[in-house]
């Protein structure tokens, strides 16, 4: 802590909450919706043949709902002082909105590529409840790499709740394509280049 009794911002700190948040709400919603909770996933699930269109829009709706929804309860719940962008994503100094888009492109690819792995693709027989904790372990690692440069979305409706909230929409773009190319990238690689087409 601070003299003031502030905490100081700790990249780790942030990047396990996200990480352990992600890995417990999919363990109790993959068998509901397959565990969507992020518009760069769903439509990686739709690159890849994995998801019917019209579930990719629903599923997309109701992420952005939610989000938005949850960051207003943190408005409300946090103290006036201690809100400033509600945690909005943004660039760090010097870094380019190209630049922030190719690194959330690359990171967000990576989190689809691991999605299929671990719960998508039967034919790796991973083990039952395995595939929360490696996707939440890939979010953490996400976080730990990007939040230096971007603040860490590799999920838009993350971004959009905040950014509404908060009324801090500058370069919120970047937020949104980054991730849902390298989303859709990274289901279409898996599809089609590393899918595990064995029978037995």
């Amino acid at each position: 802590e601070t003299e003031n009794g502030n905490v100081k911002f700790d990249t780790t700190q942030v990047s396990l909450a996200f990480g352990l948040a992600v890995m417990a709400i999919a363990s109790f919603t993959g068998h509901v919706s397959g565990g969507n909770l992020n518009p760069a996933v769903s439509v990686g699930l739709l690159a890849g043949g994995k998801l019917s269109l019209l579930k990719c829009v629903v599923y997309v709706i109701a992420q952005c709902i939610g989000a938005v929804i949850g960051a207003g309860i943190l408005h409300l719940v946090t103290p006036s002082q201690h809100r400033a962008g509600l945690g909005s994503n943004g660039l760090a100094d010097g870094v380019t909105p190209l630049g922030g888009m190719v690194m959330e492109l690359l990171m967000t690819m990576l989190l689809v590529l691991v999605v299929y792995a671990t719960a998508v693709d039967t034919g790796n027989k991973t083990a039952p409840m395995v595939a929360p904790l490696v996707i939440g372990l890939t979010v953490t690692a996400a976080h730990l790499v990007l939040m230096p440069y971007t603040g860490t979305s590799i999920n838009p409706a993350r971004s959009l709740g905040p950014a509404l909230v908060s009324s801090n929409t500058a370069n919120h773009w970047v937020f949104w394509v980054g991730p849902l190319l390298g989303g859709a990238l990274g289901g279409v690689l898996y599809r089609f280049g590393m899918m595990n087409n064995q029978d037995n």
